[in-house]
């Protein structure tokens, strides 16, 4: 087993036709595998690079972030929804054999697909769901109501209703107006205020390059800004990437004045309707506990949170600190740390995110 790392733009042409021919395959679809993705983000990440794994007639490629002190992260930080070795079959290899390869004491990981072996870093597996569209929306809805999900079926009657009450509903696709992505941007910080959580658009950085990605109409990675509008305005929107099968369901926002007529979980129903007219067989929603998706979802992909280290008494430690934190989150001590908690996140969010 050979392993090295390159910048992206390092890269030989034979290298990124192999890549891109991978990425054809369905359990590669996904737009974060995608070399053209980590090319339209490296331009905003110059700490991106990418590991090669070589091994007979067999290759691999994983695409992160380089970090000072010999520390690995994912592409974006907080940005990348799926992490994961895109390869030509099975490839062998150890934790130690990949950080020494690449150069890194240890990498983090939080959204890393199942591989074999399991790191022994992994401190977390928890669900991604999806929208399975392969046989067609109405394939989708039949089989969501047999799972005796009826949610769905309320939403044609919660956008008549919208309609006669507020005025007249449009859906797009993919909307090209530059203040559908202004409002997106403002409910999203709104959210993040109201809910005291990071918000990633702060970093001037992002905003670019969702910007950018949102115009971007490549030929194997493309921005979707998907709108819904009463009366012209819009009151719900969507910035997602999609590959030719695949789309991401990554930043969602409405209009809190119209939240009774559900207007995002409309603007979700009208995307899976016309996935089917685009090709798309898969939505993927991400990982996150919110109602909407288990209303939505057909199934789910197992993640990974956790950490590659090089030196066993580091991985020991983490894994300590990972339990004494699921201990504290049942713990009385709960709510008194909730300040401290939301400030250390946003100083690793700097400290992460920041860095360009």
């Amino acid at each position: 087993m050979r392993i090295s790392s390159k910048n992206i733009t390092e890269l030989t042409e034979p290298e990124r036709d192999r890549w891109r021919s991978l990425c054809t395959r369905p359990e590669f679809s996904s737009p974060f595998l995608h070399p053209e993705y980590v090319e339209r983000l490296s331009p905003s990440r110059p700490q991106v690079e990418v590991a090669i794994f070589e091994q007979n007639d067999r290759f691999g490629f994983f695409p992160f972030e380089r970090h000072p002190g010999g520390i690995g992260r994912p592409l974006g930080v907080k940005l990348a929804d799926f992490q994961g070795i895109v390869c030509d079959g099975e490839i062998f290899f150890s934790e130690s054999e990949f950080l020494k390869g690449v150069g890194l004491r240890c990498l983090h990981f939080d959204h890393l697909l199942p591989m074999t072996p399991r790191p022994t870093g992994v401190v977390r597996a928890d669900a991604s769901p999806y929208l399975a569209l392969e046989q067609g929306v109405e394939h989708y809805l039949k089989d969501r109501r047999a799972q005796g999900n009826r949610s769905l079926s309320q939403l044609p009657r919660k956008q008549r209703k919208l309609e006669r009450e507020v005025g007249a509903v449009e859906f797009r696709w993919h909307d090209d107006d530059p203040i559908a992505l202004e409002r997106l941007f403002e409910w999203k910080s709104a959210q993040r205020e109201r809910t005291e959580t990071v918000n990633i658009l702060d970093y001037p950085w992002v905003r670019g390059f969702l910007n950018e990605l949102s115009q971007h109409q490549g030929p194997g990675v493309s921005g979707v800004l998907s709108t819904l509008r009463v009366n012209d305005q819009v009151v719900a929107a969507h910035l997602g990437i999609r590959t030719s099968t695949c789309l991401h369901y990554w930043f969602p926002a409405y209009d809190n004045e119209v939240s009774r007529y559900s207007p995002g979980q409309i603007l979700l129903y009208q995307m899976a309707v016309k996935c089917e007219e685009q090709g798309i067989g898969r939505i993927d929603l991400g990982k996150g506990d919110d109602s909407y998706k288990d209303s939505f979802a057909s199934g789910a992909t197992e993640v990974w949170t956790g950490t590659a280290e090089l030196s066993t008494a580091r991985r020991l430690m983490r894994t300590s600190m990972h339990s004494m934190k699921s201990w504290l989150k049942q713990s009385r001590f709960r709510s008194a740390l909730q300040l401290p908690k939301r400030m250390l996140r946003q100083w690793q969010s700097n400290s992460t995110m920041g860095a360009s």
